[in-house]
């Protein structure tokens, strides 16, 4: 792999630190997959592990195409993930469409967190 390709690289694991600061309050956990970003890394993506509030264990894919349920656990790559989630489209454009649609309880959490906002707003 070359410099720039290994520059941009470690673009994609910064823009996936990113989201991870974004999504952590309504999610029970989320963090950088170091086997498969070291492993992987000449995709030129990055790869996150999601728990939802459901205890829904998910490996997903930050790509230039956007998000997709790779794996079915932490740290995995699996070949059926789109079917076995029964997705309507692998590749969504944000990581708030994927969870939206992966978890009741992201939405929840999200719609409360938006709530309460509004509420401080208006004081």
């Amino acid at each position: 792999m070359n410099a720039e390709n290994l520059n941009e690289a470690q673009q994609w694991n910064v823009e996936a630190e990113s989201v991870i600061k974004e999504i952590k309050g309504f999610v029970h956990q989320a963090f950088l997959s170091d086997e498969l970003n070291n492993f992987c890394n000449f995709q030129l993506a990055a790869f996150i592990n999601i728990e939802t509030v459901e205890n829904k264990k998910i490996t997903v894919k930050l790509s230039s195409i956007g998000y997709t349920i790779v794996g079915q656990d932490f740290d995995t790559k699996d070949d059926d993930a789109e079917s076995v989630f029964k997705t309507d489209s692998c590749h969504y454009e944000t990581i708030y469409a994927l969870l939206d649609s992966l978890s009741a309880g992201y939405t929840d959490r999200f719609a409360q967190s938006l709530s309460a906002s509004l509420e401080k707003l208006k004081r």
